[in-house]
């Protein structure tokens, strides 16, 4: 019945799986369409690489499964609480990407190190920690994008999470803020990190109309 919407989110979540954003069955991604009212999202526990596009969940506003023989992402509240309360977002990747899930882990936001950084907003914040699967998580998770007016957080001892107006740019923002986290990281091991001047985010930010 959802044919497009599943297609979507099985065709960016098996990339991000081979790009190296998450290992094994972690991680999720979901797409929502706010004309039908419907968020198509992946699956507890199923493998990526045998994952099939009619194996994605579809949910209504109410967390109430009206497709799909696999129960939805345990963390299906998190990306739902996104949608009910950011208008603008259409997409949601989170991934537990090894560079950037180590600054989760250390509960250090990544500066603005790189210029292209200013898609992501600046300065990748980080959300506090609340239990995976919470309605919490995902409270957390909108306060500290709307505070830092980013479309990128880190979880706390957990993962990441991007937001886009469509799941494909979520996902193309989930491979910048990896790229950034690895850059930062080897840069932080060699020397001092030279950062972007606000001056010149800003700018770009005119620029681009952010």
């Amino acid at each position: 019945m959802y044919p497009t919407l599943q297609e979507v989110v099985h065709a960016n979540a098996l990339k991000a799986f081979r790009t190296g954003l998450m290992a094994g069955t972690s991680g999720n991604f979901s797409a929502f369409d706010r004309d039908l009212g419907v968020m198509a999202i992946t699956p507890s526990g199923i493998d990526y690489e045998t994952m099939k596009p009619e194996d994605i969940t579809i949910l209504d506003l109410q967390g109430n499964c009206i497709e799909g023989k696999f129960p939805p992402s345990s963390e299906w509240q998190m990306h739902l609480t996104i949608y009910e309360t950011m208008p603008e977002v259409a997409g949601v990747a989170h991934t537990h990407a090894p560079y950037a899930t180590a600054f989760a882990v250390l509960n250090q936001p990544i500066p603005v190190v790189l210029i292209e950084m200013v898609l992501l907003g600046g300065t990748i914040p980080v959300a506090p920690f609340a239990l995976p699967g919470s309605l919490e998580l995902g409270e957390k998770v909108v306060a500290t994008l709307k505070k830092n007016q980013t479309s990128a957080c880190l979880l706390e001892n957990h993962g990441t999470l991007t937001i886009g107006a469509t799941l494909e740019s979520a996902c193309e923002k989930s491979v910048y803020l990896e790229d950034s986290a690895k850059i930062y990281h080897f840069a932080k091991s060699v020397g001092e990190v030279q950062l972007v001047s606000e001056r010149a985010v800003q700018e770009m930010k005119q620029k681009m109309a952010l």
